[in-house]
């Protein structure tokens, strides 16, 4: 057996092909050579990659997913590698859900809040919304008057 370093490329023979696979250019095949079955990955039309088939691995980057004792492999794009990571929201935090215009705010800075206590309305596409306390607290402070016009996921309020 060979000891392999992390940083060993795989090995990739670019080869010329034609006619292209798809219009588009780009596909994924299996192809025989010579010797054993190798995967051929369409670059361009009239270019593409062989690749052997134990060097995927290391040429996509797989991850393993394990669901329900099932192992699969699959590729992760760029936008989901880059995306932010989901974070729960803080529910002393009341914000905007929808850009609007304050019609009314129930409560004062300081003043205790019960949970489900009306905090503000929120009108939006000709419909009033109320907005109410998720949890019980202190309002710390509030960031809207009425009249004012908010864009959606402002902070209005903010509960101790």
């Amino acid at each position: 057996m060979e000891n392999k370093k992390s940083t060993d490329k795989p090995k990739i023979k670019k080869i010329k092909t034609t006619p292209p696979i798809s219009e588009n250019g780009t596909s994924l095949e299996n192809i025989k050579t010579n010797s054993d079955e190798v995967v051929l990955i369409r670059k361009e039309p009239s270019e593409a990659e062989v690749i052997e088939p134990q060097n995927l691995d290391e040429y996509y980057n797989f991850v393993d997913f394990d669901i329900d004792g099932h192992l699969y492999k699959t590729t992760l794009n760029n936008k989901f590698l880059n995306k932010k990571a989901h974070s729960l929201p803080n529910p002393k935090h009341i914000k905007a859900f929808i850009p609007g215009t304050i019609q009314k705010v129930f409560v004062k800075e300081k003043t205790k809040v019960k949970a489900h206590e009306k905090l503000l309305i929120l009108e939006a596409m000709k419909m009033k919304n109320v907005l109410f306390a998720p949890v019980a607290g202190v309002v710390k402070k509030i960031y809207v008057k009425q009249g004012d016009r908010v864009t959606n996921k402002q902070l209005l309020v903010e509960i101790l």
